[in-house]
């Protein structure tokens, strides 16, 4: 009996720490987040929409996109499958190695069937931001968000569609005057406090940056028309929301530790087994709430990082290292913060993509005005640039490489390695990944410049 009897004695020792160190790091976790509250940084749902940005309706973009909410949400059902971006097997267009005709005839027969909708979203161009009306769910938080999202990503599409095809049409000047449009539906998540509305808006500023590149392969564009498109990236540079994103993420996982420290919900075992990983078949209430008020200490931590790219990508390396390190941690560290660190790393190489684009669009108004592009970034300062932008993902400054007629300016990109600028293979790449090895954007001299369509045929249904 006296084996037993330890046993026993030993397991409500255990239970009975484990309580206290619940309680311990609940009180913890509560006191760090009043001291938050107290210097004036918003955390609870009403106290984050009480902080955001008021936007008169008339100013509103996003009163735009709600208004068109069924129709836009609803675009892509039965729709033929070679449409670009729409389609399943439309691939989108590549101002460098071409856009296969087979994709041409549907898309410009689904742009006119839907031409209205086109029509209203013009009314978006003169409104850089938007605010979506927002109500907490307390049975689901991220769910007010999501209704938003299949409209604005299908309002990107059909836009971005409507630029290619102007394009492959030869009407430039239309889709140059598309092109504020593509920006301000960025604008629409101003700021919307939860980082699966920043990551949509990263997709859309990916779109606005792509039909940058389109607009200046196809053609020379005017100083006055090259000057707006740097106003348009300026725009976009100047409201960074990852801050944002990252502040409200400590409200938004409120609900899922609280329910994970109750033990509502099963986790799996720790990725890197440990003598423990049998065991861990629910997560111990204590082990959640230290994990949680670590994690909500760490996205205070990145947050204050988040308006210096660079800054903000190594707080982020070393969150995720230090994590992988650690043994005594449960899903809140385990999975989210490398989803965290994802985020980052896409947010981040956007940002990239903008900054890029806005050296090139610099190197353009250079050309325009000296008649040939300029032997250095340095070039370009005070005129056209305030300064060289670093690269968040290197150790310096943002790259040039001219090669033969090839002006490309570049970041190495988020695998860290410089690939000598290569970042043409983006979008219809063999690559398995079918992203390019660098981040940037690659200029032509204009008697280089034009449209190029591919007679190949379409892939097979079956591929």
């Amino acid at each position: 009996m006296t084996i037993p009897l330890l046993l026993l004695g030993f397991v409500l020792l255990a239970v009975i720490a484990q309580a206290i160190l619940g309680v311990t790091y609940t009180s913890k976790y509560q006191r760090y987040v009043e001291s938050l509250r107290a210097g004036g940084e918003p955390f609870w749902f009403d106290e984050l929409h009480a902080a955001r940005a008021v936007i008169p309706d008339a100013e509103n973009s996003a009163k735009i996109i709600e208004r068109m909410t069924d129709e836009l949400r609803n675009l892509g059902n039965g729709v033929d499958d070679l449409v670009m971006e729409f389609g399943a097997r439309g691939p989108s267009p590549d101002p460098f190695h071409g856009t296969p005709r087979y994709t041409i005839a549907p898309t410009r027969e689904f742009l006119q069937k839907n031409a209205h909708l086109l029509s209203v979203l013009k009314e978006i161009r003169n409104k850089p931001r938007g605010r979506f009306d927002v109500q907490y769910d307390a049975k689901d938080i991220v769910a007010p968000f999501l209704p938003s999202m299949a409209p604005v990503r299908h309002a990107v599409k059909l836009t971005s569609d409507a630029i290619s095809i102007d394009i492959l049409d030869g009407n430039c000047d239309s889709a140059w005057d598309r092109l504020p449009v593509l920006f301000r539906l960025c604008g629409v998540y101003h700021d919307e406090p939860c980082l699966i509305s920043r990551l949509v808006q990263n997709a859309c500023e990916a779109f606005a940056v792509r039909a940058v590149k389109q607009l200046l392969c196809a053609r020379e564009f005017s100083a006055s028309q090259v000057a707006g498109i740097d106003e348009l990236l300026v725009e976009r540079l100047a409201n960074p929301n990852m801050a944002w994103a990252l502040r409200s993420e400590r409200f938004v996982i409120e609900d899922f530790c609280s329910s994970l420290g109750r033990g509502l919900l099963p986790i799996s075992p720790p990725a890197k087994a440990t003598l423990i990983s049998p065991l861990w078949k629910y997560a111990p209430p204590s082990l959640v709430r230290r994990n949680h008020l670590e994690y909500t200490r760490l996205l205070t931590f990145l947050a204050g990082k988040a308006n210096d790219a660079r800054a903000l990508m190594v707080a982020a390396d070393l969150a995720n290292a230090w994590v992988s390190g650690m043994w005594t941690k449960s899903v809140v560290l385990e999975d989210l913060v490398p989803s965290i660190h994802r985020s980052i790393e896409i947010d981040t190489e956007v940002h990239m993509m903008l900054e890029t684009a806005r050296c090139a669009i610099a190197g353009e108004r250079y050309r325009l005005k000296n008649g040939a592009f300029p032997a250095s970034l340095e070039a370009l300062v005070p005129e056209f640039l305030p300064g060289i932008p670093v690269d968040a993902f290197g150790t310096g400054n943002l790259m040039l490489k001219i090669e033969g007629e090839t002006w490309t300016v570049y970041s190495v990109g988020d695998d860290r390695e410089d690939d000598g600028g290569d970042v043409v293979i983006e979008w219809n790449s063999a690559d398995e990944d079918g992203r390019a090895s660098d981040v940037g954007f690659r200029l032509l001299p204009p008697e280089k410049r034009g449209v190029i369509i591919l007679d190949i045929p379409p892939p097979d249904e079956d591929e």
